[in-house]
Formats: structure tokens, C-alpha cells, sequence
């Protein structure tokens, strides 16, 4: 998200692979750290999804059983029985919601999400619908620099010390209330206490 608000988006997700990397341990890291924790550099592309896309997007992915996360929103996923006939069961998404909102965003909002360029071309055939809706004028795909993995060194060089707040984004806050603004407060009525 840090690569495509450098260059002019305002990005409301990532959907990356995690290749199992697990926990980001605290402590300096390195350019080996960056190799290590994304041994697949490609390029990034922007794309313009509606929560439906999104959510067939986030379908097919499990339905593939890849390791792939969106960040930037909390997924709600449940697990299916198997099917007659069927050996094994399956997952699909149950709720969506974007971290970086504080109030719903209307039908048909289109949220903006970084995507590897390996993915977006269906990565190895799992994400055809990906692929299919990155060639939509809708979508509006945009190839960005720089490659997944400089981004990634570019973040820990930006920040220098990264938390969890630089992780995971929350809602914005509201913006505060100009004094010439705010109602004045109810005065008591007439009358002593008794």
C-alpha cells in the first residue's frame, strides 16, 4: 500500500501471497530479510474492484487453496461440507470490510488494491477471474514501479521502525470540530437547587 501512495493511489488493500512467512519477528531487517520474506519479485499492479469482484477474486483464491491474504480488510471465511459425491470441502467468503473505512462505502464503490503482476496474469492458472477482470476498462489496471520486493525495502527504509499501527490500517479519524462550529452547550434552566 506505502509503493502505491507514493505514487498518487489511495489504496484500501494488498493481495499478496504470504509464503508462509508467518510472524514478522522484531529486529532490524536486511536486503536478505526482504529475499527471504518474498522470494517471488514482480512487478505491482493497481486495479479497481467492486466488493463483489473482490469477493469472487477472494473465492477462487481459496478455492485454489493458495496461500494468498488480502490486507487491509477483515475477511470473514467459512468453511462448506463436501458435496455428495465431492471429496473435499471447500471455503468462501462470508463478510468483507475494509479496515481503512469508517462508514460503509456505497454498492458498487469501487476499492482500489495492489496486486502482483504474477496474479493479476492468473497466477499459474488459479486466478483466471483475476486475470479476466484486469483486462475490464472498469477495473482500470495500472502497472506501477517499483517490483513487489523493492517496495517491500522501501517501506522498512521509509519507516525505519515499523509497528503494528504500520501494518494494519485503521478507519481515519474524524476530523475535528472548528470552535465556530460546535452547538453551544445547554445552559441550566432558571431555579435554584434545592
Amino acid at each position: 500500500m506505502h509503493a502505491a501512495s507514493r505514487h498518487g493511489f489511495e489504496p484500501d488493500g494488498v493481495f499478496h501471497g504470504t509464503f508462509g512467512s508467518g510472524v514478522l519477528k522484531a529486529g532490524a531487517k536486511t536486503i536478505a530479510d526482504a529475499w527471504e520474506l518474498l522470494p517471488y519479485d514482480n512487478r505491482l499492479v493497481v486495479l479497481h474492484l467492486t466488493r463483489e469482484e473482490l469477493v469472487g477474486v477472494l473465492n477462487e483464491s481459496l478455492e485454489s487453496r493458495s496461500d494468498r491474504a488480502l490486507f487491509g480488510f477483515k475477511v470473514d471465511v467459512v468453511k462448506s461440507e463436501a458435496g455428495k459425491g465431492e471429496k473435499r470441502s471447500g471455503s468462501f467468503v462470508r463478510s468483507l470490510t475494509p479496515l481503512g473505512h469508517s462508514k460503509p462505502r456505497p454498492a458498487g464503490h469501487r476499492y482500489v488494491i495492489v496486486f502482483n503482476s504474477y496474479d493479476v496474469q492468473s497466477g499459474g492458472k488459479r486466478l483466471m477471474r483475476l486475470r479476466a477482470l484486469a483486462g475490464l476498462p472498469a477495473c482500470q489496471a495500472r502497472l506501477i514501479p517499483p517490483s513487489s520486493r523493492q517496495a517491500l525495502i522501501d517501506f522498512f527504509a521509509d519507516r525505519q521502525v515499523v509497528g503494528r499501527d504500520d501494518l494494519i490500517p485503521s478507519p481515519p479519524k474524524p476530523a475535528p470540530v472548528p470552535d465556530s462550529l460546535k452547538e453551544p452547550a445547554p445552559q441550566p434552566s432558571g431555579g435554584s437547587p434545592s
